[in-house]
């Protein structure tokens, strides 16, 4: 993704507004599935140039977007990745990956930004066998989902800040914890990472009772014998009573007979 971005600022800092965008991506070898919602804005906010259309009515101005305002107020040279919002062209929640567009003076000239579903990120996934209580997502480091995937189900934009995954993250960027899941409430292992150059930071969880339902199978394979075992004893130490009993019965009544 930022490899599209800073391909497309190139180019627009040499085309401009001359620039086919559908040309450009044609001719590229590019991940396809990234360049579904490449667009340019202005330094006022107003769209120049995009790859995808607006229904006709949409607003094309998108300098009340979180992600112009950081880059309108920032002139450091940074990626920027927003939080889940949704997407003025087709209504879903989206994720903009962008970069600040600077003028001939090294002012700011606008923005070029990538759009992607957060499904894109799992997707992938759903050709594994993923058990239901299993977890995969990518979070921001303020506690908002970028995307998230629990078993087969897929969402974004949670707010799970309270989780004890940010007090492990500020001790150590790469370790696992034991915690009940932020959303289910589920007892989960999770193990985490966060990336160095990106404000993400990815984890994967199993629940508890996944991760020792091994244990507790082997438990069972074990536990069963034991039982069957047990219960022949039982069943062998009460016929010996009884043939036991019934043989001093038998010596006492042989006993009274030859008294009589």
């Amino acid at each position: 993704a930022e490899s599209v971005l800073q391909l497309l600022r190139i180019e627009y800092g040499r085309d401009g507004k001359d620039l086919n965008l559908k040309e450009l991506l044609a001719k590229t070898i590019l991940n396809r599935d990234l360049t579904g919602g490449l667009s340019i804005t202005d330094n006022k906010g107003n769209l120049v140039m995009a790859n995808f259309a607006f229904p006709a009515g949409s607003v094309t101005n998108f300098s009340d977007r979180e992600y112009f305002i950081f880059h309108s107020t920032n002139s450091n040279d940074s990626l920027h990745i927003s939080k889940p919002i949704i997407s003025r062209a087709t209504g879903k929640p989206v994720i903009v990956i962008s970069r600040r567009l600077n003028d001939a003076n090294g002012n700011f000239g606008g923005v070029v930004a990538l759009v992607i579903e957060p499904s894109w990120f799992t997707s992938f996934y759903a050709k594994a066998k993923l058990l239901p209580n299993d977890i995969i997502s990518l979070i921001s480091p303020d506690g908002t989902t970028y995307a998230r995937r629990t078993g087969s189900k897929e969402s974004s934009g949670e707010d799970i800040h309270k989780s004890p995954l940010f007090t492990h993250v500020a001790n150590n960027p790469d370790s696992f914890y034991f915690a009940a899941d932020a959303i289910k409430n589920v007892p989960t292992w999770f193990s985490y990472r966060k990336l160095k150059n990106y404000p993400i930071i990815a984890t994967v969880g199993s629940s508890e009772s996944d991760v020792l339902s091994f244990y507790a199978h082997r438990q069972i394979l074990v536990f069963t014998p034991r039982v069957i075992i047990s219960v022949l004893m039982i069943l062998f130490s009460i016929t010996i009573a009884v043939v036991l009993i019934h043989r001093r019965k038998a010596a006492d009544q042989l006993a009274e007979e030859k008294q009589r």
